[in-house]
């Protein structure tokens, strides 16, 4: 009595981008349809790659490059790829046909859930297949777009759109028409020390020296933490304190190529400084940081030593 020949193997792939299609295609929900078909097709899975949180561009998907090589690799006998639909699969029309090419030259099968087999050659299915691969590249940019246009209108009518809440502020919910947005308005316990670090900004004091006046006094900053140049600079730099909304910063990517101009709205909210003094204090941080650097100071050991720190900062001075 022979015994039965084992079903060929395969891979699966699922891909979720956002945490919204998790909600609608959720990984485990394309795995279960990928399963249910590799088996009426007469395949076996034996491994599986789930990309999640993914970018536009394959080569920015660490699962799904992995899951092409291990494919691609004799040793594995794998003979088909099944995912849920070419949109799983690739974004980009160009990565679309380099890697079913590659796939299909190296002798893989490729199976969609909602499309069946690609076949080479099949005129029919390869214009199925390219429609679809055109259509999902396009889809993301429109909307990318339509994301982008709603959060500059929000924008503009000084509306904040931000996860990260400004030091010194809190944000409350309004309802405007049918839409709820977020605003901005001074924090019971943070403003009064925000007003002061502007006002140490005004007077020339560096955000390493302001940094740790709020540490000295057990101020934390908004994530809880200490306080740090870079969060001092990061602080001055955001529009917020001058009262405005502002949507992001000029954007260059795959979906922008030629990035865009910002949407603002100024007098938004309450400001803590006025654009003029904003200005001024950003202007004093460049100016440090842009100035030549001083002498070396002299590194041999001396009497002073490990003696002398500065009085704002903590740190040590040199000779």
């Amino acid at each position: 009595m022979s015994m039965p020949t084992p079903p060929p193997l395969a891979i699966e792939y699922e891909r979720v981008s956002t945490p919204g299609q998790d909600e609608l295609l959720s990984g485990d929900t394309q795995s279960t349809q990928v399963k249910r078909v590799s088996t009426e097709r007469g395949f076996r899975i034996s491994k599986s790659f789930r990309e999640t949180g993914s970018g536009t561009s394959a080569q920015k998907r660490r699962q799904f490059i992995t899951m092409v090589e291990y494919a691609l690799d004799p040793n594995n006998r794998i003979k088909a790829v099944f995912f849920y639909d070419p949109s799983r699969f690739t974004r980009e029309i160009s990565d679309f046909y380099i890697y079913l090419r590659k796939l299909t030259k190296g002798g893989i099968e490729v199976h969609s859930v909602t499309l069946g087999q690609y076949i080479p050659g099949d005129e029919v299915c390869e214009i199925t297949w390219g429609f679809n691969a055109l259509f999902n590249s396009i889809m993301p940019r429109q909307t990318a777009r339509k994301t982008r246009d709603s959060q500059n209108e929000a924008t503009r009518k000084g509306y904040y759109i931000s996860p990260y809440t400004p030091y010194g502020y809190q944000k409350y919910k309004i309802t405007a028409g049918e839409k709820e947005h977020t605003k901005l308005r001074p924090h019971p316990e943070q403003w009064k020390n925000a007003l002061k670090m502007w006002e140490m900004g005004l007077a020339k004091y560096t955000p390493m020296q302001v940094a740790q006046a709020n540490n000295d006094l057990g101020i934390r900053n908004t994530e809880g933490n200490d306080w740090t140049d870079a969060n001092v600079r990061d602080f001055y730099k955001n529009p917020a304190c001058r009262g405005a909304t502002v949507r992001g910063r000029v954007q260059e990517s795959e979906l922008i190529p030629n990035g865009e101009p910002l949407a603002v709205c100024e007098n938004a909210h309450q400001a803590m400084v006025t654009p003029e003094k904003w200005d001024r204090v950003n202007g004093y941080i460049a100016e440090r940081h842009n100035a030549p650097a001083g002498p070396r100071s002299h590194s041999s050991l001396n009497l002073l030593s490990g003696r002398i720190f500065c009085g704002h900062c903590a740190s040590p001075m040199h000779v």
